[in-house]
């Protein structure tokens, strides 16, 4: 298993669509559902799928005048992993695999509420956090624990919220650029169409670096990323996203233990906020 885990890794027109910030209501509910597949390959014919499907709620539970106070919390989480006829399988809703060891690894990602200060200017969490997880839990799922964080805290409210610049119309491209251990991420977004109040923003991107992370065992992973990235975004009228979806195209260099080896993958995912 520890291979496997190793590796898993507001006002608008026809024409104009004027957007500052993002608006809740206090007491509004948000359930999020996501969904990824992964087929990745690692070198000598091996292949390796990883499925994950997160079902997550928000709630909307008190507002200053800087900020929304949302708490939020993963509610289910299924995880379905092959390589090499090695499987993997896991599903939060299941009292069996709640008690087997890779329950025992996840499940301080289930149902642990946690609350975050989203910016009404912005749209933006202020200060980005990873969810806080027992160390040694991040160490057993290695490069798949920060892919799981994303889904949970403040990686759920973080993508509640689209940006798109005041008085952009059908055509309007910007950009954004984000570093953050060692990484680089560029997104390119153009708002391809406004249509009955919902905006559809085409987004491309990169993200190239260098960064370390830690597997099970205290082994240290140093691993070269360039990806590409390419999706569509679903935007209401109040800056709330309704659907995004995503492809990510990787290749990854990585030395373990002082061998080189090169994965590739590609990433397809779907999230959806009712």
């Amino acid at each position: 298993m520890k291979k496997l885990l190793l590796f898993i890794a507001v006002g608008l027109s026809a024409n104009v669509f004027a957007q500052n910030a993002i608006t809740l209501q206090k007491g509004q509910a948000i359930k999020i559902t996501s969904t990824s597949k992964m087929v990745a390959e690692l070198g000598m014919g091996m292949q390796m799928t990883n499925d994950l499907s997160v079902n997550a709620e928000a709630l909307v539970k008190d507002e200053n005048n800087t900020s929304y106070v949302i708490s939020s919390k993963v509610t289910r989480l299924v995880l379905k992993a092959d390589m090499m006829g090695n499987s993997t399988n896991y599903d939060s809703d299941k009292k069996e695999d709640q008690e087997s060891d890779m329950g025992k690894t996840l499940s301080p990602y289930v149902n642990k509420e946690t609350e975050t200060q989203l910016n009404k200017a912005t749209g933006k969490v202020d200060s980005m956090k990873m969810a806080d997880v027992d160390e040694n839990a991040q160490q057993k799922l290695g490069p798949l624990a920060e892919g799981i964080q994303n889904f949970s805290g403040d990686g759920i409210v973080a993508s509640i919220y689209q940006y798109i610049p005041s008085g952009a119309k059908a055509g309007t491209s910007w950009s954004d650029t984000t570093v953050k251990d060692g990484m680089t991420s560029i997104s390119n977004y153009t708002l391809k169409s406004i249509d009955n109040g919902i905006s559809t923003v085409e987004m491309k991107g990169t993200m190239t670096g260098t960064k370390q992370v830690e597997a099970q065992g205290g082994m240290q992973i140093d691993m070269t990323i360039d990806a590409k990235n390419s999706g569509t975004i679903l935007v209401a009228a109040n800056g709330m996203v309704k659907k995004r979806t995503q492809k990510v195209e990787m290749t990854n260099e990585m030395n373990v233990a002082g061998q080189a080896m090169t994965m590739t993958a590609t990433t397809d995912s779907e999230n959806t906020f009712e």
